[in-house]
């Protein structure tokens, strides 16, 4: 046996049960993360043609001067903190100004904040929508079948933005908001879910509220990821779900209509939730 090769395993020895060279390494892990986020130029213009034409509604297109001027605006002074939701525009509707830092911490006090982070065309920046869609958590959700949880966060992002470009252009998410969640999911404060039916998603634990940001998979399979994500909110004393930027894909699911200022309250009521860490792993 030779010398490299005993040195090259002596952290081996005293790691029971883990195998030398099984984990990747971090600037591995970064590698695959930016492969899979990136987008080649055609891919680029599709997703901002889709946007484009998602433009089309004359309410969008009478609204479209002042957001531009906003976002130039705001991207060439800065901000100096969150913008406020209840001064959001109403031409765009919910629409807030740039958001320039989407660090962690940032992300997490902005949606804990009512606001959500978009970028379909690149720029990033907040909106508060005016409604929310929410389903309260029923202690019987909890007999739901299980699904794996934050296995493979990085493709659950990547498979969530490729169908939000087909559903809802302009809820599609550039690949620098890509990377943002998926920074998230990191610090433990976003979480992934999936099923062997090839459906799942990704969201953000905010309080006693999870905000789901992704859905992908055929709609009957997605229904039942969704089942599965609720069973387990269950077990972990959730009061609901926030469906807003997922109901395109389930227009037949139950909700209950939020406002604005009823979905700030009810995250005001509810300020303890989970700490950020990794839920469990099933197969």
């Amino acid at each position: 046996m030779s010398v490299a090769f005993r040195v090259n395993n002596i952290a081996g020895m005293f790691s029971e049960g883990i195998e030398s060279g099984s984990e990747p390494t971090p600037l591995r892990l970064r590698s695959e993360r930016e492969k899979l986020f990136s987008e080649t130029l055609v891919q680029r213009m599709a997703r901002i043609g889709r946007g484009l034409a998602a433009l089309g509604d004359p309410r969008r297109l009478v609204a479209l001067p002042a957001y531009v001027e906003i976002m130039l605006r705001d991207r060439a002074v800065g901000a100096a903190a969150l913008p406020d939701p209840a001064s959001a525009m109403t031409r765009p509707e919910g629409f807030c100004g740039a958001a320039s830092d989407l660090a962690p911490t940032t992300l997490m006090q902005a949606y804990s904040q009512g606001l959500h982070a978009r970028a379909p065309f690149g720029p990033a920046s907040w909106w508060a929508p005016v409604r929310r869609l929410v389903r309260a958590i029923p202690a019987s959700a909890a007999a739901a079948p299980e699904a794996r949880f934050d296995l493979d966060c990085d493709h659950a992002i990547a498979l969530s933005a490729e169908a939000a470009a087909r559903r809802a252009p302009l809820d599609a998410a550039s690949p620098i908001l890509r990377h943002a969640h998926a920074r998230l999911f990191d610090r433990g404060y976003a979480h992934c879910f999936a099923t062997s039916a090839a459906a799942g998603g990704y969201g953000l634990a905010i309080g006693r509220a999870f905000v789901v940001l992704g859905l992908y998979g055929e709609p009957a399979d997605a229904a039942g990821a969704l089942a599965a994500l609720e069973g387990e909110l269950a077990r972990r004393r959730f009061a609901l779900v926030d469906l807003t930027f997922v109901r395109a894909l389930l227009p037949d699911l139950a909700c209950e209509t939020m406002s604005r200022e009823a979905y700030d309250r009810m995250l005001d009521a509810n300020p303890d939730g989970e700490r950020a860490a990794r839920w469990r792993k099933t197969a």
